[in-house]
């Protein structure tokens, strides 16, 4: 919920009633506001078995998943309520919400975004969670150690697998044998997983620390040894629009491809691209909604993928690195650049 406050203007003086009225106006004002919010979380002390609880952070892909889910669960003909926090510096809109839905049944709640997921697991600490649009989730602390949150979450990654990309960097470029790997602490687990998957498609990773502010010293790194390329991954301690242009600039001038996760990244300059759209990743995330509602066990689905994967591929700067694409895509990859 968002108020709007008009800036502070110098007052008139009131008589006594109408100062009293000026006191309570802005009371009057915030409960009028926060009734549409209520009334999206009344009924939530129903029984809720096949009736699910969709929080979503404020993101616009997150949203975007979200009301994707919920559409989806709808077509299956399972109740739910989609809700949408408030910025995290409103506290007391956030406790608000918390407070409405703990006093509700809801056995199963599904969250968009890191925000919502934390928020889910506080608020209803017996619930499963269905966690979806968690970029890196092999890092998400409920990942990498689900015993410490009962074995009571499953959810969607919001990239593709990690042996899908290196098996389409493969079947594109042949000869790749070594990619480099740029990481942070917060991308630890994610670095790792691509590693492990590198070892079925003969194909080494190269991991290479960056430390906020020094993203020189990684591209020093990348000149330094002989890797076919970089695959990136959505670090944000890394990744900006600056270095991401420095990154691109590296590849043409070394004639190395640079595998983007999104497709703007593509069509800045990258050689190619893998990502999940946030709609095919909330449609999959009600497919593990759904598992649930049937009695399977959280712990054991543990984090999946979506199977709906995009990718495109950049011509131009394929003909500037001297990497030919004919006869190597399918139909389903999005082409960029100038047509031969």
């Amino acid at each position: 919920m968002r108020s709007h406050l008009a800036p502070n203007q110098p007052r008139p003086r009131l008589r006594s009633g109408a100062r009293a009225f000026g006191y309570l106006a802005p009371l009057i004002f915030l409960i009028t506001a926060a009734n549409p919010v209520l009334k999206t979380l009344r009924g939530q002390s129903r029984d809720a078995a096949g009736h699910i609880l969709i929080i979503t952070g404020m993101n616009e892909r997150y949203v975007e998943a979200a009301r994707a889910m919920q559409a989806s669960l709808q077509r299956s003909g399972t109740t739910c309520e989609l809700i949408e926090l408030p910025p995290p510096r409103d506290a007391s809109a956030i406790n608000a919400v918390a407070e409405k839905i703990k006093s509700g049944s809801t056995s199963i709640v599904a969250a968009s975004g890191e925000q919502a997921v934390r928020f889910s697991m506080e608020s209803l600490p017996e619930a499963k969670v269905v966690y979806f649009m968690i970029p890196n989730a092999m890092d998400a602390d409920w990942v990498a150690d689900p015993e410490k949150f009962g074995h009571r979450t499953a959810g969607i990654s919001a990239e593709p697998a990690p042996e899908e990309r290196l098996a389409w960097i493969r079947r594109v470029a042949p000869q790749t044998r070594r990619l480099a790997l740029l990481y942070s602490a917060r991308t630890q687990g994610a670095f790792r997983a691509i590693t492990e998957a590198g070892k079925s498609r003969d194909i080494e990773i190269g991991g290479i620390r960056v430390e906020r502010g020094k993203f020189g010293e990684a591209l020093k790194a990348l000149s330094a040894s002989d890797y076919d390329g970089v695959v990136m991954i959505p670090d944000p301690l890394i990744y900006n629009a600056g270095t991401i242009q420095e990154l691109l600039l590296w590849g043409l001038r070394g004639k190395k491809p640079v595998w983007a996760f999104s497709s703007n990244i593509v069509k800045a300059g990258a050689f190619a691209g893998q990502w999940c759209e946030p709609v095919d990743v909330g449609i999959a995330a009600s497919r593990i909604t759904q598992e649930l509602l049937k009695g399977a066990d959280a712990g054991k689905i543990g984090l999946a993928f979506s199977s709906d994967v995009k990718r495109a591929v950049n011509r131009n700067t394929a003909e500037r690195i001297g990497l030919s694409i004919e006869n190597r895509l399918d139909r389903e990859v999005t082409i960029f650049g100038d047509a031969p």
